[in-house]
């Protein structure tokens, strides 16, 4: 709302200011009005009020001889918002507003005159801009050279966006200006490049949980600009799933989801920890087999077919304590990105979806920590600035004291078994100059587990990667990655000591990749790469474990890969409305086979009898597969709160899973591809409709997809994965498909808001072989085990006050299907049970109701150190959720047992701090 300022004059005076004629002369040709105007002060003595910003790129080209300034002025600003009023000796220019007679008073419709006196019209429009509250947007920034000023011309302003308290810069952050409607975003490096109109210009920052910047930027040529943005602090905190305002509509791709791990603490802890992958399980499309499975499930997929990335790096196992944990510590995470479909050329190898994870880069000013502490584990993280804005290292580390949780499980085994976790992150910053970055980074952890009082389990994960990126100039960047992923277990058995043994698993990928940013024009933004993966995996050892062991050493053949990619994508713009991203990667696939391989008789089941030659490799490539993966994706505009999209996706996938177990373990072998196992592939078609309401404030999407997959593995009744030197002789491959229906709404802003989640999704499985050994349900479709037709969630937060906040979260699923037995009888005094078609049942539907409360310290910016407590109940209804039925023959009858795995609330409280 304009402010309104009456000021009183004296009728007398008035008159007689407006009967003197006081003249003025002079020559002007494509002069500044600055100067003319200074010089009309200069040659009449008479002061001129008004704001440097109406008028900083006016030039006037006018002569006049003895004329009235009066009149002088009244030609100044003829055709411009400008007007003016000669009182007492002085010339008071308004904006948009002239000042009009009423009675005996003026009235004008302006925010500011400037006035080096201090009269009362001076002070009365200085009190104006004051009490405007919009000193932000008033400040005027003056860009390149005034000389090289030319109207009516694109000016270049570039620069860098950093966070004022850390000096990190801030990627993905919206630069832009209203009118004409022109906007960019900032690469890795905080670097930002938009073209203006040549003059005033109202641009305008945004980032998630920083405070909005909005600058007066008067253009006069190209030029460099810097911002600084502070952090919101705001009673309030966002939602945890958070992009920047309309991206959602403007942007191309679809399915994909951006989780801020700064704004994760209002959601319900799961046992006291803020769990990336437990939140992203909360959105459609997302499942898992039941509660504490390992893994996930996306849009019908196997859980080997996530790609799952920290730093680049590829994560081979990303739970921690039976999958009540995932790997990644929030306090030392900045963001991460699921993509469901629209997955970009650039990334590959894994048929449903990506998540990629980056940890954050370390405040370069100052020592910084936070931390927790839990009944089940403890955390903490430190920033570290080793040459201040040069050199930063982040160190972050977690592990649990106490297995009281195992107490809460009904399962006697499971009860009286034994948990432990311990992970270690750093990442290292070095900012070699300023277009120039090296990125350091390492995640390690080990668990341990015995679950029968026996065997001792155990498992780790090694990651480093190495980040090089650099900013050849304004259009083109380029990133060199080089990452090396390791993963194995072990199971030590000693209760026997004379069948003590000792067996063990590893997985590594090494990888090289080079990436280019390369912005060409206005509508067209390429990237381009390309990506080498060096695989090699231990399929199993085993080895006497103690002295007095006679078990005998074993061990199958190494497997070594190599997969060669290439990738362009193009993300153009066809017209105001229409956008298109388009990107082809092909992928190739090398097996080098080292020791024995089996050739098997043609049209026969595979087994020990039917191998009819034995073939030595030397290392060569004995098998080569390769092919496209297509990506394209569109964007419809239908106005600014309305987008359709839709994209089609081919993947494939050169190394799997092999498992007989409901959920993912631990202990389950990655195969790769070879002679006998031919790579999954994946082609993915998805349709959406997006819709913002209430100012953006809710967001909508509804998005539709259907899935075909081929090469999809399973496994024949009674396999044996560990130590089987003919795997693939356990192994079926059949191809799958899976489609749904998938709703989002979500409310960003208010004291409640949260988010709500629905999907109905089908997903199929056939195994249709040559013969009946290789068959499972006759050849035709069957439900997969991860296959929940229903699936809802409704997370909310309540800000009750500054300091208290509430938080529930509610979760149902149809139940996942499995096998009964349907009959038994005898043959030759034996009971014989015959169970059903494979997953032709279901187990009951699954609901549970989390409740969490946060209560904070006083929120003073300036306190050292700051600090709340979260309290959180999970399963507070204390329901028996099923998470599978087992089958136990008893005399005559077989009877069914219902194993749940958290049958009572189990309540956590967690202290947080940071400093």
């Amino acid at each position: 709302m304009k402010k309104i300022i009456t000021i009183l004059f004296l009728l007398p005076a008035i008159s007689a200011s407006s009967q003197n004629c006081i003249q003025f002369s002079g020559n002007f040709d494509n002069t500044w009005m600055e100067e003319v105007l200074g010089e009309m002060k200069s040659s009449t003595g008479m002061d001129v009020y008004y704001n440097e910003a109406w008028i900083d790129t006016m030039f006037v080209s006018k002569s006049f001889q003895n004329t009235c300034v009066k009149d002088v002025i009244d030609q100044l600003f003829a055709g411009t918002s400008l007007s003016a009023i000669i009182y007492d000796g002085k010339i008071i220019v308004t904006y948009d507003s002239p000042i009009i007679r009423i009675e005996n008073s003026f009235v004008h419709d302006t925010i500011a005159a400037e006035s080096t006196d201090t009269n009362l019209v001076g002070f009365l429009f200085k009190k104006d801009l004051e009490s405007s509250g919009e000193e932000s947007v008033n400040e005027v920034l003056e860009v390149g050279n005034k000389s090289n000023f030319r109207p009516g011309t694109n000016v270049e302003i570039s620069g860098y966006v950093k966070e004022k308290e850390t000096g990190e810069p801030l990627v993905g952050a919206l630069v832009f200006i209203d009118t004409p409607p022109t906007s960019t975003i900032t690469n890795l490096f905080g670097y930002y490049s938009i073209k203006l109109p040549s003059g005033r210009n109202n641009l305008k920052i945004r980032f998630s949980g920083m405070k909005n910047i909005e600058r007066q930027v008067v253009a006069y040529s190209a030029g460099a600009l810097d911002f600084e943005m502070e952090d919101k602090i705001i009673p309030l905190k966002e939602i945890v799933i958070s992009s920047d305002r309309d991206d959602n509509i403007q942007g191309v791709e679809m399915g994909l989801t951006k989780i801020d791990l700064k704004s994760i603490k209002n959601v319900p802890k799961i046992l006291g920890e803020n769990d990336l992958v437990k939140v992203a399980l909360t959105l459609p499309g997302v499942k898992s087999v039941g509660e504490g499975a390992q893994g996930f499930n996306v849009r019908g997929g196997f859980a080997d077919q996530n790609l799952i990335m920290l730093n680049n790096a590829t994560i081979y196992n990303s739970s921690h304590f039976f999958g009540f944990f995932s790997i990644f510590n929030a306090d030392v995470i900045k963001e991460s990105q699921l993509y469901k479909s629209s997955i970009p050329a650039t990334l590959g190898g894994r048929l449903s979806s990506v998540m990629e994870v980056t940890s954050r880069d370390g405040n370069q000013n100052q020592v910084s920590g936070k931390g927790g502490i839990s009944p089940i584990s403890a955390r903490l993280s430190l920033d570290v600035p080793i040459i201040r804005d040069k050199l930063s290292v982040v160190l972050g580390g977690r592990s649990t004291y106490s297995d009281w949780i195992l107490d809460k499980v009904k399962d006697d085994k499971i009860r009286n078994s034994q948990a432990s976790f311990n992970d270690f992150n750093f990442r290292i910053k070095s900012n070699i100059d300023q277009k120039s970055r090296i990125y350091l980074s390492g995640y390690f952890s080990n668990d341990d587990f015995n679950l029968l009082s026996d065997s001792l389990f155990s498992y780790s994960n090694k990651l480093l990667s190495a980040e090089y990126v650099r900013e050849i100039n304004q259009e083109l960047n380029v990133m060199a990655i080089a990452t090396s992923s390791n993963y194995n277990y072990n199971i030590e058995y000693d209760e026997n000591p004379v069948e003590g043994f000792d067996i063990g698993f590893r997985v590594n990928e090494t990888s090289l990749k080079t990436n280019f940013d390369h912005l060409v024009n206005e509508q067209h933004s390429l990237n381009y790469g390309f990506e080498a993966k060096f695989y090699k995996v231990n399929p199993g050892e085993r080895n006497p474990f103690g002295a007095e062991s006679l078990v005998v050493n074993k061990k199958i053949d190494e497997e070594k890969g190599t997969e060669f990619s290439l990738f362009i994508s193009d993300q153009f713009d066809v017209t105001r409305d229409l956008s298109v991203q388009a990107g082809l990667r092909y992928s190739s696939f090398g097996v080098r086979g080292n020791g024995e391989s089996y050739v098997y008789e043609p049209g026969v089941a595979k087994d020990i009898t039917s191998i009819v030659d034995t073939v030595q490799n030397s290392g060569g490539v004995s098998k080569f597969y390769h092919g496209p993966e297509l990506r394209l994706s569109a964007k419809y505009s239908l106005n600014s709160t309305t987008s359709i999209k839709t994209s089609y996706n081919r993947s494939r996938q050169y190394i799997n899973l092999l498992s007989n177990t409901t959920s993912v373990s631990p202990i389950d072998i990655w195969k790769l591809s070879d002679e006998h196992i031919e790579p999954q592939v994946a082609d993915q078609v998805s349709l959406g409709i997006y819709k913002n309401l209430a100012g953006g404030v809710i967001e909508t999407s509804l998005e539709g997809y259907y899935k075909k997959m081929q090469n999809l593995l399973d496994y024949k009744i009674g396999s044996q994965l560990i130590l089987n030197e003919i795997i693939e002789a356990d192994v079926l491959q059949g191809e799958g498909k899976s489609y749904g229906l998938e709703f989002l709404a979500r409310k960003k802003q208010g004291k409640l808001n949260g988010w709500f989640s629905y999907s109905y999704s089908r997903s199929f499985l056939k195994i249709d072989g040559a013969n009946a050994i290789e068959n499972v349900n006759n050849g035709e479709f069957f439900p997969t085990n991860f296959d929940k037709p229903h699936d809802m969630t409704l997370v909310s937060n309540y800000k009750f006050n500054r300091r208290i906040s509430f938080s529930f979260n509610t979760k149902y699923s149809t139940g996942r299907p499995i096998t009964f037995p349907v009959a038994q009888y005898e043959i030759g005094g034996q009971r014989i049970i015959q169970y059903s078609d494979r997953n032709q049942f279901r187990i009951p539907d699954y609901f549970r109701i989390d409740f969490g409360v946060n209560i904070e310290g006083n929120h003073k910016s300036n306190k050292p150190f700051h600090s709340f407590w979260s309290f959180s109940v999970y399963n507070l209804l204390g329901r028996n959720n099923a998470y599978s039925v087992f089958f136990e023959a008893q005399e005559n009858e077989v009877k069914a047992y219902k194993l749940s795995v958290f049958g009572d609330p189990v309540p956590t409280i967690t202290y947080n701090f940071s400093f």
